[in-house]
Order: C-alpha cells, then structure tokens, then sequence
C-alpha cells in the first residue's frame, strides 16, 4: 500500500485506479493509498465519505463490479454484488444526509477478467 491521501485535508480524495489481480477475489479500495482516517487521534479509523464515485476504465474488456467487501465477496457471490459497471460506466454513491455515511472499507471493486480495474474517488464533507 502507498502513502496517505494526495490531499489530507480533502474533501476529494481520489483513490486512483483499483485494478483486479484475479477475477473472483475483489480488490479493496485501499490498493493505491490508505482508506483510514488520516487525523485520527488514536488507533485505526476507517475513513468515510458522503460519496463515492465509481468509473469503471473505458479500456476494460469485460464488466467490473462494486462489490460488499465480505466474507464470501465477489462476483462468485450474487448477493456482495452491488452495481455492475460496463467499460467507460460511471457510477456514483451518494447520500443527500449531511454527514459521511460510507465506510471505505467496506467496498471493494471486482470483475469478470484479471487486469480490468475502476477509478475511485470519495468525497468527505
């Protein structure tokens, strides 16, 4: 795993691109920078994020998945999927709650063929 955010103050956290070694086993959103809280004041704090944006990469060759990042996850399990992405799709979750509602640590990206990936970035309000 690399450094921290790009940008520790937020409220854009780009997360890059979340490729997936192996079909069936999701890759977590924490592939490229840290998904926890960069000024906790102790211990490990995921981070959370008011929105979520999901941009499957135009050059993929088949579907990638948002997926629960569970025991059991994955697109071999129907019930961890939560959106399908086609090449070039974006997807974006997001709440109208004035607060940080998603767990970055929760989700996890996932595909039909090795190597395809999603660009993600969350924003912290």
């Amino acid at each position: 795993m690399a450094q921290g955010f790009g940008n520790p103050k937020g409220p854009h956290y780009g997360l890059g691109r979340i490729n997936v070694a192996a079909s069936g086993t999701p890759a977590p959103l924490n592939q490229n920078f840290s998904t926890n809280e960069p000024f906790a004041k102790s211990g490990t704090v995921p981070l959370t994020a008011n929105t979520i944006i999901f941009a499957a990469s135009p050059t993929n060759t088949g579907v990638t998945f948002v997926v629960w990042k569970t025991t059991g996850a994955g697109i071999g399990n129907l019930n961890s999927i939560i959106k399908p992405l086609n090449p070039g799709e974006t997807w974006t979750l997001t709440t109208a709650f004035p607060g940080n509602l998603f767990s970055l640590t929760a989700y996890g990206i996932d595909a039909n063929n090795a190597g395809d990936g999603v660009y993600v970035s969350a924003v912290v309000i």
